[in-house]
């Protein structure tokens, strides 16, 4: 059975929103993903440089293992897990973890940026915390050398959460201008289709009176 020219219009028209539709959500929410998980990159950012006079002051004056102590009580009160990593990538001190049972972090991306005297960022799954991660790093410098690395880190888990509920609510919107649009779509395929009825049917009126004539 053949489609009539209105379906054929309005189903034209339903891909497209459709398609269109689609493709402005899925950039919408990846624009939103990764402009949230900057932002909380440069608070992670801001929080290791406030740690940083603290850290080398102990460092500074030979005081290096009361590091796991202070990240410890420090970690615990901001919520926030902190490790802080020698040059060589041993783990001098850990907020969450025994630092002796810790391996080597030299080869983590964060902390080799971080080591070559710039701030190192990372997304990756937690072996130790068994969830993914934001990590985020920066070179303790003294004197213009650097002298190890504090890395602060956050689940992600509670941010997806958060980021998902902001999908659904959006996803909600999104719905409501679709079916606005389909009515708007609709409303002009009849428009487009009416007079095109009209003019065909007065063109069989045309064609069969002159058909009635020809007979006679």
């Amino acid at each position: 059975m053949k489609r009539s020219f209105f379906s054929k219009i309005f189903i034209g028209y339903l891909l497209i929103i459709l398609a269109l539709s689609s493709l402005i959500l899925v950039l919408s929410l990846n624009t939103v993903r990764e402009f949230y998980r900057d932002v909380l990159t440069d608070n992670l950012k801001n929080l290791a440089y406030t740690l940083h006079p603290g850290v080398l002051y102990l460092l500074a004056t030979g005081r290096a293992e009361e590091l796991d102590g202070f990240v410890k009580e420090l970690g615990s009160k901001i919520q926030t897990r902190i490790t802080i990593v020698a040059p060589d990538g041993s783990v001098m001190a850990d907020s969450e973890e025994y630092r002796k049972l810790m391996e080597n972090h030299s080869f983590r991306p964060e902390i080799s940026d971080a080591l070559q005297g710039k701030a190192g960022k990372a997304i990756r799954f937690s072996s130790t915390l068994n969830k993914d991660t934001l990590y985020v790093a920066v070179p303790i410098t003294n004197a213009g050398n650097i002298v190890g690395v504090i890395r602060v880190s956050l689940i992600l888990k509670d941010i997806d959460y958060l980021l998902s509920q902001l999908y659904y609510h959006v996803a909600r919107i999104s719905l409501v201008i679709i079916l606005l649009a389909l009515f708007g779509a609709f409303l002009i395929s009849n428009s487009i289709v009416r007079p095109i009825k009209s003019l065909i049917s007065a063109a069989r009126k045309v064609t069969s009176e002159i058909s009635v004539s020809v007979s006679f």
